[in-house]
């Protein structure tokens, strides 16, 4: 996604790109391959990270954020930009407060009459009454740390993951909806009032649990 990224701003006349990238993913994003107008500064701890990026923000015209929506990481550094009185190209802190809480989201939906798969908070490490399900994290993206759990034994060894994350991570479980994965994306620009929905996409995710 940085790399898209990188390469999609660079294309703007009169843009320049600036970024920071943990020094372990320097390899894996292999600058001399990008077609970008810029600059790619790796930072080895995260003190180094987040005094970088305050001073990158406070000196930019714009500020497009890739950060991980664990932790309220996301969240903190939207805040961040927004104190700077940088343009922050980007949700609300709003909504990301609300899309980065699947449980919270999930409550908002069905609140409002919108359909959507329902989340069930863990108490006690209980184990489900019906498979398969999810187990996964509250917050964050994609699949990291998300289990399909077929039986009880598979349910214990997931939450002995979840237990062992260096991250501190809270579980939730649903149920498991079979079918074509698919994922919408819109715009929404409140100040006009317009919103532009992309096509449908299909998700294709890894046979592992």
């Amino acid at each position: 996604m940085l790399a898209a990224v990188m390469e999609d701003i660079s294309a703007i006349d009169g843009c320049e790109c600036v970024t920071t990238v943990d020094f372990h993913l320097m390899e894996q994003l292999n600058v001399a391959q990008l077609n970008v107008t810029g600059s790619v500064i790796p930072v080895q701890t995260a003190q180094v990270a987040e005094k970088l990026f305050a001073e990158l923000s406070a000196a930019s015209a714009a500020v497009c954020l890739i950060a991980p929506e664990t932790g309220n990481i996301l969240h903190t550094r939207c805040d961040q930009v927004t104190r700077l009185n940088s343009r922050f190209l980007g949700c609300s802190i709003a909504a990301i407060a609300l899309c980065t809480n699947k449980q919270r989201l999930a409550s908002y939906l069905l609140t409002r009459g919108i359909p959507t798969i329902p989340v069930f908070e863990l108490f006690n490490s209980d184990c489900p009454t019906a498979f398969p399900c999810l187990l996964k994290p509250r917050d964050g993206a994609g699949g990291q740390m998300t289990f399909r759990i077929e039986n009880s034994a598979d349910w214990q060894a997931a939450l002995q993951q979840f237990r062992q994350c260096t991250q501190s991570l809270t579980p939730i479980c649903q149920s498991y909806i079979a079918g074509q994965s698919v994922s919408v994306a819109a715009l929404v620009a409140q100040k006009e009032n317009t919103i532009e929905i992309f096509p449908v996409a299909s998700q294709h995710f890894s046979d592992d649990k």
